[in-house]
């Protein structure tokens, strides 16, 4: 078994500390990827590499940065899009 860490790590960066994270979010160094470039912004700011293929998994599924931003440069073509819906169920626009 790998010896546990002495500080928290991200996987395949060698820059990520979440004290500095969290610093430079409470100046507004890093802000919410307002041009939609979700993968350059997760890159960016988790200092990770620019070929990054790490599979991210949530619940079910499992993607990787370049397929997340794939959807979301799709939009709502295929349905992609449909899981923001109101308190009634319908479909709204995403954020």
């Amino acid at each position: 078994m790998p010896p546990i860490p002495k500080k928290p790590q991200t996987e395949d960066s060698t820059t990520f500390d979440p004290d500095k994270y969290f610093e430079a979010w409470s100046t507004n160094e890093f802000t919410p990827p307002y041009d939609n470039n979700f993968r350059r912004f997760f890159i960016r700011t988790f200092g990770l590499p620019i070929r990054d293929d790490y599979g991210y998994m949530a619940q079910q599924a499992e993607v990787t940065l370049l397929h997340a931003q794939t959807c979301v440069e799709v939009g709502r073509q295929g349905g992609l899009h449909n899981w923001y819906k109101d308190a009634e169920g319908q479909v709204v626009s995403e954020p």
